[in-house]
């Protein structure tokens, strides 16, 4: 009760006169207030209304509750005009006043805050730079859209390359789910296996049919040992496509593992490698059949060498003794019979015992020539200005009055058989001993140099020499460039220096110029800078 003798004064008139008595009831005057008040009512009212439903439908809207503070501000306004209206008739002045006290609060709260929020609302953007971010944004889009769409057609002429690449290699790609038992191939890799693209299905009898039924178990067991173990899959096998061909794959695969460490995943290449096993088909074949040659020519060489030696035995033995019986005879007949034989006679005898002379040296060349060829090589390193010393001391000691300077370069070495190239510095220095006889005074001399992009080995002297025209007969056997009357041999000495070169993989050649010496080159490919041994 005491309750409601508090509110009687809030909602009674108190003794107060309606304010229409204010406007002595003028109707005009009355109307003009009321319609007005409850326009300004009616605004009030919908504002809050509008507000609420744009914040319903935009709820990104920053600081959307000053908008729920403002509606309730104008909510009490317009409860202060409908008021406004009501006292015309009623004098509830207190209410009025309660109203306008609530309508005070909201102004004033809202007031406040929006004195503290206003800086903040000066952080949004305003329209113009709405707009500008706006258009930033489609233009970085428009770039970005750009980018990706040059992007993807790179990434489209990439894979139309690799595809143009796997179809040159015949290759293809695989990609298998171990965990849901499927695989994935591309259309290259179709087309390796004699499909037609988008054909391949992966079911259970599909890559049975398509392994060659020889090769699959141990397809399907390197398979198991790289998903044990992690290695990388390799495998060669045959395939039978369905027109029937066979064709030879080498496939390489890796194990992709989750993240727990176990296998989730195969992915691998498959290429075609027919025409590579084909060609090392015909390679085995070529190897087998040139190794039968090769062991023909061998038998045949041998065969070859023993009747050489059976030769070289009778030339050896069979020949020489009737030559040594011919000079023998002629000897005796020089000598026991010389004072019945006039000049004539005598001169007859002299010139059998030189041509069986001549024929005896000869055949000791051929015979040197057979054995050069058929000696087998023994390597070493060793001092060749020592071989050359050694044979200049031996034919200086043959003619100790002829006046020759030797130039012997020190410490020279090589690499080869050390007997077989005396023989052909022997042959060499022989040469240039000899055409340099018609000199009194000459000079002979060894070194190594630089000819024709190499290292060379040279024998040079300062003798007859030759004409260049004719250096190509030079090393063939029984060839001479000088009569034997004016330089006596046999021709085999030079074929026997190239015989041992060409033996040990080397060069032989001539320079020279006629009544201008004449040096000889050779080359040896294993041999030492001087510097290393020196």
């Amino acid at each position: 009760m005491e309750k409601m003798h508090f509110f009687q004064p809030l909602f009674g008139s108190g003794g107060f006169q309606p304010h229409g008595f204010c406007y002595a009831w003028n109707s005009g005057l009355v109307w003009l207030h009321v319609v007005s008040d409850l326009l300004i009512a009616a605004a009030y009212f919908a504002i809050p209304v509008v507000l609420l439903w744009f914040l319903r439908k935009r709820r990104d809207i920053p600081f959307s509750w000053i908008f729920l503070l403002f509606s309730v501000f104008i909510v009490a306004c317009g409860g202060t005009h409908l008021m406004e209206v009501w006292n015309l008739w009623h004098a509830q002045y207190w209410f009025a006043g309660a109203v306008k006290a609530i309508t005070a609060g909201a102004s004033v709260g809202t007031a406040v805050v929006l004195t503290y929020t206003a800086p903040r609302f000066l952080q949004v953007p305003n329209l113009s730079e709405w707009c500008k971010a706006n258009a930033d944004l489609e233009a970085r889009i428009a770039q970005r859209t750009k980018d990706l769409r040059e992007a993807n057609d790179a990434l489209r002429q990439n894979r139309e390359t690799l595809g143009l690449a796997q179809k040159a290699a015949k290759m293809g790609v695989w990609d298998r789910d171990v965990t849901a038992g499927r695989s994935t191939w591309t259309t290259e890799l179709e087309e390796v296996f004699g499909l037609q693209p988008g054909t391949y299905t992966d079911n259970s009898q599909m890559w049975p049919n398509l392994m060659h039924p020889d090769d699959l178990p141990a397809v399907d067991k390197a398979v198991a040992e790289s998903l044990r173990d992690g290695s990388e899959f390799s495998s060669e096998f045959r395939i039978i496509r369905p027109d029937g061909k066979q064709r030879w794959i080498s496939a390489r695969g890796s194990v992709i593992r989750d993240g727990e460490g176990r296998p989730n995943r195969m992915v691998g290449i498959d290429i075609d490698i027919t025409e590579q096993k084909q060609a090392q088909e015909q390679i085995r074949s070529l190897n087998a059949s040139l190794e039968t040659r090769v062991a023909d020519r061998t038998r045949d060489l041998s065969n070859a060498n023993k009747e050489l030696e059976s030769f070289s035995y009778s030339v050896s033995h069979d020949l020489r003794a009737p030559l040594r019986t011919i000079d023998g005879f002629s000897l005796a007949l020089l000598e026991d019979c010389g004072g019945t034989l006039d000049d004539v006679g005598k001169e007859h005898l002299q010139r059998i015992r030189a041509a069986t002379q001549r024929m005896g040296a000869l055949i000791d060349d051929l015979l040197n020539l057979s054995r050069v060829t058929r000696a087998q090589l023994t390597a070493q390193t060793f001092d060749l200005s020592a071989v050359v010393s050694s044979v200049a001391q031996e034919l200086q000691a043959t003619q100790p009055e002829r006046q020759i300077a030797w130039r012997i370069a020190p410490a020279v070495f090589a690499t080869g058989d050390a007997r077989l190239l005396r023989v052909a510095i022997e042959n060499l220095l022989n040469n240039a001993w000899k055409f340099t006889s018609k000199h009194p005074t000459a000079t002979i001399e060894f070194g190594r140099t630089e000819n024709r992009g190499c290292s060379a080995y040279f024998v040079k002297d300062d003798g007859a020499g030759f004409d260049p025209a004719y250096a190509d007969r030079l090393f063939g056997p029984f060839q001479r460039l000088h009569a034997t009357a004016e330089f006596p041999g046999t021709g085999v000495g030079l074929a026997t220096v190239q015989r041992v070169i060409h033996r040990h993989g080397g060069r032989v050649w001539a320079e020279s110029a006629v009544d201008q010496g004449a040096t000889f080159y050779f080359t040896l490919p294993q041999a030492n800078s001087e510097g290393a041994k020196g």
